[in-house]
């Protein structure tokens, strides 16, 4: 965990904090440059380093200045917490057996958090992606078995999160993008997607001028941005007191052609809940093939300025999906439409802290009534 940085004559100074090193005669460390391409652009890596090695013998004590005595005089500079966090995995694979092991294993999903905060300040949780419960025609990866570990049925969960990290909050202000949040947008916005990585995204299409199979996502599991992905049952106001644009929740952007021949985009906010696309909802068995929309590619885009593209605009139909990954197995008629959702909270001491559940319980509810939303009824979590 990097505690501070800064650069000087075009050099970065790191400290870093030293967690659980115990008696290690060494530690290695890495750091990463990272652009973020603007309000809800996609990141990429501009420099990523190679691990570096430290004796820990070379580490020195940082000065500190004790501010809890009081000594009168005002101190300019930036604010750091300092803190120790409980050392435990966020491995969902080592929690969920122990949890399994104690109660009957018959979650579809399953959302665990703590009462504690936990070494992430930001409350962000990776998705596990497909388990056990094998979908064809819909690309993603074979389904990760976890039957050796107690829980066969499983079929979404994400890494393990701090309840009370801000992001969870019921009510809270993005000033990045502007926008306040209600009924825990914020943190929902993040659940919704990871746990939709159950269902890929990885669909293909044979290109209608080329007959080249070609990918609708990137490597990711996410839409490409020059896919037009608009949700099918907004749900903003549901969430936010502003209303914004609602693109896929696994990506894509809402793209216009404009009289000129020309497009702009807008996008949902970066994390923010959304309705399911027709493709999305597709993918989920939400959505019979017969009941899904043309949709388009912007092949070869370029920025002309002004919020404005040039591009060639590629028709995406499902009859061009269906040639290049096959029909959906189950199809729609045939797939799991209600799905059991469990929250559990892991706590220390003798009992969690009773605000914390009234949270995570409310954050249930509202997440329940988002999938419900987003699926334009199609769906249920209980």
């Amino acid at each position: 965990r990097v505690i501070r940085s800064k650069v000087t004559d075009n050099k970065l100074d790191v400290w870093i904090a030293k967690l659980f090193l115990g008696d290690a005669a060494e530690a290695k460390f890495w750091a990463d440059s990272v652009w973020w391409g603007g309000p809800a652009g996609a990141f990429s890596n501009i420099h990523a380093a190679q691990p570096r090695a430290l004796r820990t013998a070379d580490f020195t004590e940082p000065v500190t200045k004790d501010l809890a005595q009081g000594s009168g005089k005002t101190f300019q500079g930036n604010v750091y917490q300092v803190f120790h966090h409980t050392l435990m995995s966020r491995d969902n694979n080592d929690i969920l057996r122990h949890i399994y092991a104690v109660r009957p294993a018959d979650d579809d999903i399953a959302v665990v958090m703590t009462d504690y905060p936990v070494d992430d300040f930001y409350a962000v949780a990776g998705g596990s992606g497909p388990l056990n419960v094998k979908i064809d025609g819909i690309g993603t990866r074979a389904p990760t078995d976890t039957s050796a570990l107690g829980y066969p049925k499983l079929q979404s969960t994400l890494a393990v999160t701090w309840a009370g990290g801000p992001r969870n909050a019921e009510q809270s202000t993005d000033s990045w993008n502007k926008y306040d949040w209600k009924a825990y947008g914020a943190g929902l916005g993040l659940l919704q997607h990871e746990l939709t990585h159950r269902w890929g995204m990885g669909l293909s299409f044979k290109h209608p001028t080329t007959g080249v199979i070609t990918p609708l996502v990137n490597g990711d599991g996410h839409w490409l941005n020059e896919l037009n992905a608009p949700a099918l049952s907004p749900i903003s106001g549901d969430f936010s007191q502003q209303t914004y644009p609602e693109s896929g929740i696994m990506g894509g952007l809402i793209w216009t052609e404009n009289a000129d021949g020309t497009f702009s985009r807008s996008y949902r906010p970066a994390s923010a809940p959304a309705g399911f696309t027709a493709l999305e909802l597709y993918a989920m068995g939400l959505l019979p093939a017969d009941e899904v929309p043309d949709t388009f590619l912007l092949e070869n885009s370029k920025d002309l300025g002004n919020g404005l593209y040039s591009a060639t605009k590629v028709p995406v139909r499902i009859a061009d999906i269906l040639a290049a990954m096959g029909p959906r197995v189950p199809p729609s008629a045939e797939s799991q439409k209600d799905f059991r959702l469990a929250f559990y909270l892991l706590y220390l001491g003798d009992a969690p802290d009773p605000e914390t559940v009234k949270r995570m319980t409310a954050m249930k509810a509202s997440l329940q009534h988002l999938f419900e939303a987003a699926s334009g009824k199609r769906m249920t979590l209980h």
